[in-house]
């Protein structure tokens, strides 16, 4: 995705529509675009041939809206966060068709509590590849909880409508993204004691 996206911006600064000077910047935000519009779509795509489609929506929008501040692992090249995204999100679809056969509230239910909870203490978790200072750190906190308490609440609303199906998306969300937190903070911890040895 990040040649395609040079290339995009390549085309726009040879048609003097982008700057050389913008180039870097435009190169960035088509590449966040075409990841964001790919990794949606494969969302949906597994949602439908699971029968979920809605559900694999919602999921996605939650999570993404959520790991853009809360942070997390990445991986070490473009090509490993491709496949390693993919397989997340199909897992992610097979997870929330099964929470819906289970027919049950209360273990996704408490699922969903303990991943907030995790979610909150770790949040945001700055990378090699991102880093954050100071002032960074506790904006990104800020709209880290903000985006986990709405989602709790839309997700408590949706049960006490009888709306189960939120439930069952907005807790996939938070469980990945507490799994890629703690991923990133064991890797931090790693690349930290090796430089202290």
């Amino acid at each position: 995705m990040f040649r395609l996206s040079c290339a995009i911006t390549d085309a726009l600064c040879k048609a003097e529509v982008v700057e050389k000077k913008e180039k870097e910047l435009y190169t960035y935000g088509f590449f966040v675009l075409l990841s964001q519009g790919i990794y949606f779509l494969l969302s949906l795509t597994f949602g439908f041939l699971l029968g979920i489609p809605f559900e694999s929506a919602v999921f996605y929008i939650m999570f993404s809206k959520l790991r853009r501040y809360a942070g997390g692992f990445h991986a070490s090249t473009e090509s490993v966060c491709m496949f390693s995204t993919t397989l997340a999100l199909f897992f992610s679809a097979r997870t929330i068709r099964e929470l819906r056969n289970i027919g049950s509230i209360a273990i996704p239910g408490c699922v969903l509590v303990l991943a907030s909870f995790v979610v909150y203490r770790l949040c945001p978790l700055d990378s090699p590849e991102k880093p954050l200072d100071e002032s960074e750190r506790k904006s990104y906190k800020k709209k880290s909880a903000g985006i986990l308490i709405t989602f709790v609440l839309i997700t408590l609303v949706g049960c006490l409508l009888k709306i189960y199906w939120i439930l069952y998306a907005s807790t996939t969300s938070i469980v990945i993204e507490s799994g890629l937190l703690i991923l990133g903070k064991v890797k931090l911890l790693c690349a930290k004691h090796q430089r202290i040895q």
